[in-house]
């Protein structure tokens, strides 16, 4: 887990969660699959391709190490922290068929959050949540297909022409003035 969720985005992530099954995509050393649980998840599905079986998984939280393509279970909400920019082999397959998609991650300063993929899918759903901080924003998204403007993060995910600075697309209202058939670089 790069940023630790502030207060705001804790309360938020709990809203999303409470008693529903969550599949924690790229779950790392499963600290974030603990803290959703003990925000109330009912349950959490940690996948990950690389990691042995952590210590300290609280009971709720169980462990699958697989890539995202073999993964064939429903989804109610996904949960994707800081994913690899690269391609997201099968990432964005399984984003698409979550209810609900928690992402967490910084796509300013000069990092790089998600590929083109899962972007795709992602600017295209309804925004239930939006708490930016310069060390990691959050987006709760619904299963709503909408046409809306992009919100900072999304702006600076979606045009990798240049850098963009947190302060730059998270001023005043956190929304770009470009649609989402508009966008640049995925």
């Amino acid at each position: 887990m790069q940023g630790r969720p502030n207060r705001e985005q804790l309360l938020l992530i709990r809203d999303a969660v409470q008693g529903r099954h969550v599949h924690d995509l790229g779950a790392g050393d499963g600290k974030l699959s603990n803290l959703v649980r003990e925000l109330g998840a009912a349950g959490v599905t940690a996948i990950d391709k690389e990691w042995q079986t952590p210590p300290g998984l609280l009971s709720g939280v169980s462990y699958v190490r697989e890539y995202f393509v073999d993964c064939h279970d429903p989804i109610d909400v996904a949960l994707v922290s800081w994913p690899e920019q690269y391609a997201d082999m099968g990432l964005s397959e399984l984003v698409r068929r979550a209810n609900v998609v928690i992402y967490l991650g910084k796509n300013t300063d000069g990092t790089v959050c998600g590929g083109g993929g899962l972007w795709c899918e992602l600017i295209q759903r309804e925004i239930l949540s939006y708490e930016p901080d310069p060390k990691n924003t959050l987006i709760v998204y619904g299963p709503a297909r909408v046409g809306r403007e992009l919100r900072g993060e999304e702006f600076a995910a979606c045009n990798l022409e240049r850098i963009h600075r947190y302060a730059e697309v998270e001023k005043g209202d956190s929304t770009c003035k470009q649609g989402v058939g508009e966008t640049q670089g995925i």
